[in-house]
């Protein structure tokens, strides 16, 4: 009976498996001729290659983005001096729209001052997009809220207004590409969040963040103006975005922006590193043409 025990011991931990979690990481990659500065449309899998951590990786899966379904969040600085800003900008941002988004795509607004408000969810329609941005600036709290309800004095919630349009929209989408699209001066002094959550957030859902810097008064920048596009700057870079100066004519930025979205790849590996959970793991794409540069989120915290 002993000896049957032991046998039964070692059949049942023979049969034990030990699991473990292999990631798979989506990476967007815009490609760009490093003196030109043109986007190149014709990169094929065998062009790219991955390190994680100076670890290279296997690609399993390549497309061109205008293959993939697109999310994008725009999100609407509407405090202060940034209210008028989509009024002025009402026919360019409708023009990038209907150019930017196909037949699949979607596109949402949300709306913040020291609140973040859903102006528009989800829709393939631009004039809904600019019909409810008009809207919603005469009656902001008839809107829902995005995130907590948590007191607020006046202010600007930056970080807020990125953060649960991230959270709470773009992360929930279960395919596809996603972009978020900022219209600020980047000066936040009413979040509950902070910049590196905004980061993380972006970084883990793989979030395209781009940045179009306003500023309704001329002159000499501030500490906070400094500050502002230094913050947006970095959100762009490090998920692999671009950040542009709002002109009296941002059609030539809409038409940047409107090109990489349709114009990128996407690309991704099973990481072939299973520890360190909480890590942050630093991602480099290179291309194996010369010449050519790419942009891409810099990593990602392991969860």
């Amino acid at each position: 009976m002993l000896t049957a025990l032991f046998l039964l011991a070692g059949l049942v931990q023979s049969q034990t498996v030990i699991r473990t979690e292999v990631r798979l990481v989506n990476l967007t990659v815009t490609a760009a001729d490093a003196s030109t500065g043109k986007l190149i449309a014709d990169l094929a899998r065998e062009d790219l290659e991955i390190l994680e951590d100076g670890t290279p990786q296997k690609i399993e899966y390549f497309s061109r983005s205008a293959d993939v379904e697109l999310s994008l969040g725009l999100v609407m600085d509407v405090s202060g001096s940034q209210e008028k800003f989509f009024d002025r900008h009402r026919r360019d941002i409708q023009a990038f729209l209907r150019s930017t988004l196909g037949q699949q795509d979607r596109a949402m607004l949300a709306g913040f001052a020291n609140s973040v408000r859903l102006v528009q969810d989800f829709t393939g329609s631009s004039e809904a997009i600019v019909r409810s941005a008009g809207e919603y600036r005469k009656h902001p709290s008839e809107y829902p809220l995005l995130g907590p309800r948590i007191r607020r004095d006046l202010g600007s919630a930056v970080y807020d207004g990125m953060y649960h349009t991230i959270a709470e929209k773009l992360a929930q989408v279960e395919r596809g590409r996603r972009a978020l699209l900022l219209f600020s001066d980047g000066e936040d002094n009413a979040s509950a969040h902070h910049m590196m959550e905004v980061l993380e957030a972006a970084q883990d859902s793989d979030v395209v963040i781009f940045g179009v810097h306003y500023l309704e008064e001329k002159g000499p920048s501030s500490g906070r103006n400094v500050y502002g596009r230094s913050v947006m700057r970095r959100l762009a870079a490090d998920t692999g975005g671009e950040y542009f100066e709002a002109t009296d004519d941002l059609r030539e930025a809409f038409r940047k922006i409107g090109a990489q979205l349709r114009g990128s790849y996407q690309v991704a590996y099973r990481s072939s590193n299973t520890e360190r959970p909480g890590a942050f793991r630093n991602v480099t794409v290179s291309s194996k043409r010369p010449g050519v540069r790419l942009r891409h989120r810099s990593g990602y915290f392991v969860k």
